[in-house]
């Protein structure tokens, strides 16, 4: 399918995405070329309402184009092959073909400049037997105060299959996502991100669906090889895999093991290892994922406790 051009072009992309009888029909590259068609769209309406409100000497953004791209984002989720909210892959099969998929977004995706990140938000997320507790720490940076936290629960729908990790967390961190009322500037997995077999775990996973910026901090390497970093804090060795640089051990802490850290989506390696030594005080991991692996638990025992 071509770009399509013309006064038509923003009508026919939306009676086609918003058909799903239609939209079935297309293949992901399809369905991405009619997504971009209405974003570019909005992005072209964003700028004439400011320059409209800026001759009357109000230089804010209608609130309406906001859940406009809200909501696009969502349908955008659902018909270009992400898994909707919610929802998992049915084999193992499908879930990495959306893999696949997705993973040329965070090559595309423009990186996010240090000087602009002003909060941080940890996510993490607790097991039951049937259930899945989610949990998001919201901190300022660099002065680690709490901005906002939020919890979420979601059936455990998907088993554990190594180098699928994100189908069994995504649904319920993008639920607790949407109860967090403050957007954070970066997001901190505990998970993998570019260090992943197919450089796309869990971290990137969720910076493509919620298009926020994310590195990924994991206590345990998934692929390649690595080295003990020395024993002082701050000191880093590459993950290598294939003759490719794809995270760092870093020490965050004297006498603890290292955390294995990648660039998810948005980012760069250097400032994710900037960002996790920033972060890490008195422990081993960042003070948002402590937080947030906090929170989880607490809201699994209340669960349990008050479970019918």
């Amino acid at each position: 399918m071509q770009p399509l051009s013309g006064k038509n072009t923003v009508r026919y992309s939306i009676s086609r995405l918003w058909n799903p009888g239609l939209a079935a029909g297309y293949s992901t590259d399809e369905r991405y070329t009619l997504i971009t068609n209405i974003r570019l769209f909005l992005c072209v309406l964003k700028v004439r309402v400011r320059r409209f409100a800026s001759a009357w000497g109000n230089r804010s953004i209608p609130p309406v184009l906001y859940r406009c791209r809200g909501y696009l984002w969502q349908r955008r989720v659902r018909i270009s092959g992400m898994p909707a909210l919610n929802r998992s892959p049915a084999t193992e099969e499908e879930a990495i073909s959306v893999q696949l998929s997705l993973r040329r977004r965070c090559e595309t995706r423009s990186l996010i400049d240090a000087r602009s990140i002003h909060s941080v938000a940890g996510a993490d997320a607790a097991y039951g037997r049937e259930q899945v507790f989610g949990a998001l720490v919201c901190m300022s940076f660099p002065d680690r105060k709490i901005l906002d936290q939020a919890v979420g629960q979601a059936p455990l729908t998907f088993p554990y299959i190594p180098g699928l990790f994100a189908f069994r967390e995504l649904p319920v961190l993008q639920t607790t996502f949407q109860n967090l009322g403050t957007r954070p500037d970066l997001l901190i997995a505990e998970g993998h991100g570019y260090a992943h077999p197919r450089r796309f775990g869990l971290a990137s996973h969720l910076g493509v669906v919620l298009d926020v910026p994310t590195i990924g901090v994991a206590k345990n390497p998934l692929t390649g090889e690595v080295r003990e970093p020395g024993p002082d804090r701050g000191s880093v060795s590459e993950i290598i895999d294939a003759d490719e640089v794809i995270g760092m051990a870093v020490r965050t802490k004297p006498g603890a093991r290292p955390v294995y850290v990648s660039r998810g989506f948005g980012t760069r390696l250097g400032l994710a290892v900037e960002i996790v030594l920033g972060l890490s005080g008195d422990h081993r991991m960042p003070e948002p994922l402590v937080l947030a692996d906090r929170l989880a638990r607490r809201k699994r025992a209340e669960w349990m406790d008050y479970k019918p």
